[in-house]
């Protein structure tokens, strides 16, 4: 079947039968289109109805004695009708097959009853995308009636009594808002508003929304991975390791970093590194008999520790200065942010608003971060959170309303595509995905972040708009808790819309040989070849080790790793009065103690995230402790 055009494609029944595709009932005053013979639901354009509609006027084969009635309809140009005098299309199925044009009901009063926008959509389609639309700001969304490309009737203004009130019983007036969306897995995201039309109030008419959609090649994993919620059936504990069964496939593969929620006895709720035995069950280290398995379990991946927040108010954090920029938004990697965190002279921080994640307390041991007023700085978090407060080992003074950011103390390693992944599967989501305490359903939700090449761009769609967050707590998008590695692809648009983005992280990845890794006892150290002042270089009393982008001492244990990956703040670091901004001569050292020989590298660490130095140790035959 195809769109009908042509008025001698369609008949009027001479009864209500559904013999032909129109059937004009004079004493109800309804035009009832029916899905038979030539008419489908590709439709029929109005103007072909009313032309339809004239010609029966004149010849009336059904001997109704059309003419004696008044004509039903009256145009105003090809797009744009009026019904009058009562007369009415029969019900929704036949005026959701009115293509190419929008219309106006008035009663036998000449009041407007209904009014009828036609919604035609411009550009690329795949033929079996799900849009939908809005009618008002935070309101819920309508499926198209139809996959693919739009062109459809929608209803933007109801008064059942003409009175020009639309405050009453189902009454309503949706003249002044209209988004369309396009949201498919694995494409880009479209969405076009009357902003991007130049319409303010609509009217009986048709309009054309711009919405093309293309393949999204940063998206990681399928919606079921991503939402994965498996329900663990049984667990056993051994040696440091515990396997828990599923009972049914779980979709993992060995090294997928998951999180176990909802286990009694709370012991067996970790994050981790899984690694898959069976396709329902699989194992993860548990340090620490966590005592038998009782009951309960929910398995998720990586995407469930990554939530998003849209705050009532700004939350503030320093990014490419030491003056604090301010984001509505947050995305929480394994993290947890808050903006009402309050502190009374004492050691602990309080949030009203709660919401700290305390399920086997992923908080123990990690990182409190003010990131504003008198208290801004790191803090060690001593003991468990509550699901309200956090202790510290220091004393702070009385402030309030701070924003801040709990840290586990290992990291989730989501990378900013994964991040992405999560993010975009939840604006799909028919449901509230705001983890404070206000609401955001998500696939109404403006869009948040896209990619441009290898670059994540945080508080813009990718049409160049700013979200909007109807928490009122500002537009703006950051990230918390995302890998070091992936500082210098971020950009965040603060509340400002402006782009904000850290200082350039620079990485250096440390390669060890063999006789190193072997070393149980192995150690690193990477110090400054030479700085300004004195006795400081490398081979004097004074020499510096060089701190990594977190101010922390680049030296460790090889622990029997191949090579390990620092960070250094390129941009800032001005250890021993170096210049900051510049490039750093560094010499890199490394010793054990059974196979490993002490050894000595140079090399720069540069502008780049690719700076690399191996340490290759001769074995050592000659060490002896008896």
């Amino acid at each position: 079947m195809a769109l009908i055009t042509d008025p001698d494609d369609l008949a009027d029944s001479a009864a209500d039968d559904g013999s032909q595709e129109v059937y004009i009932n004079t004493s109800t005053k309804t035009i009832k289109l029916v899905i038979v013979g030539t008419l489908s639901t590709d439709g029929v354009t109005l103007k072909c109805l009313y032309s339809f509609l004239k010609e029966e006027w004149r010849t009336d084969p059904n001997t109704k004695n059309l003419a004696a009635f008044p004509f039903p309809m009256v145009p105003i140009t090809d797009e744009s009708f009026e019904f009058v005098d009562g007369w009415d299309i029969f019900d929704n199925t036949g005026r959701y097959l009115i293509r190419s044009a929008g219309w106006t009901v008035r009663n036998t009063s000449g009041n407007v009853t209904q009014m009828w926008a036609g919604i035609i959509g411009l550009g690329s389609i795949e033929s079996n995308d799900q849009l939908y639309y809005q009618q008002e700001a935070e309101g819920s969304a309508t499926n198209v009636q139809l996959t693919g490309q739009i062109n459809q009737a929608v209803q933007i203004l109801r008064d059942d009594d003409g009175d020009g009130v639309y405050a009453e019983g189902s009454d309503y007036d949706r003249r002044t808002f209209f988004a369309l969306f396009c949201r498919e897995y694995g494409q880009l995201y479209a969405k076009s508003t009357l902003t991007d039309i130049g319409v303010t109030t609509m009217a009986n008419q048709a309009y054309r929304f711009p919405i093309t959609t293309a393949a999204d090649l940063k998206i990681e994993d399928t919606d079921a991975y991503v939402g994965l919620a498996d329900s663990v059936s049984s667990a056993t504990w051994a040696t440091n390791v515990a396997t828990f069964n599923l009972g049914a496939a779980h979709g993992l593969t060995s090294g997928d970093y998951v999180q176990i929620t909802g286990v009694t006895p709370v012991g067996w709720n970790v994050r981790g590194v899984a690694t898959v035995t069976d396709a329902d069950s699989f194992t993860i280290p548990i340090v620490g008999d966590p005592t038998a398995y009782t009951s309960g379990g929910t398995v998720g991946t990586i995407y469930s520790l990554i939530k998003l927040k849209y705050f009532d108010q700004a939350f503030s954090r320093d990014v490419d200065s030491a003056t604090d920029r301010n984001f509505g938004i947050v995305v929480d990697v394994g993290t947890h942010s808050g903006v009402d965190g309050s502190v009374a002279g004492g050691s602990v921080l309080t949030t009203a608003e709660g919401g700290i994640p305390t399920s086997n307390n992923p908080f123990a041991g990690g990182t409190l971060v003010i990131h504003e007023g008198a208290d801004a700085g790191t803090y060690a978090i001593v003991g468990n959170p509550t699901a309200t407060t956090v202790t510290v080992a220091e004393t702070f003074t009385t402030t309030s309303n701070n924003s801040f950011t709990l840290y586990p103390p290992v990291a989730v390693p989501a990378t900013a595509e994964q991040i992405y992944t999560a993010v975009q599967y939840q604006l799909r989501l028919n449901s509230d995905v705001d983890t404070t305490d206000q609401s955001i359903i998500g696939k109404t939700a403006d869009q948040i972040m896209y990619f441009v090449g290898d670059t994540l761009i945080s508080g813009r769609a990718s049409t160049g708009v700013q979200p909007e967050n109807y928490n009122a707590g500002g537009d703006g998008v950051i990230i918390e808790g995302f890998a070091s590695g992936d500082t210098n692809r971020l950009t965040f648009y603060d509340n400002s819309d402006t782009s904000r983005t850290f200082p350039f992280v620079a990485v250096l990845t440390l390669n060890f040989g063999a006789n190193l890794v072997a070393d149980a006892s192995a150690k690193y150290w990477v110090f400054f070849t030479t700085l300004p002042g004195a006795s400081n270089d490398y081979g004097e009393s004074g020499a510096v080790i060089v701190d990594d982008a977190d101010a922390i001492d680049m030296t460790g244990d090889v622990s029997a790793q191949t090579s390990v990956t620092l960070t250094f703040d390129y941009d800032n670091n001005v250890q021993g009065g170096r210049t900051a901004a510049t490039d750093a001569d560094v010499t890199v050292v490394g010793i054990g103690l059974s196979t490993g020989q002490y050894v000595s590298a140079v090399g720069t660490i540069g502008r780049s995230v690719t700076n690399s130095i191996s340490l290759v140790a001769a074995l050592e035959r000659n060490y002896s402790n008896p």
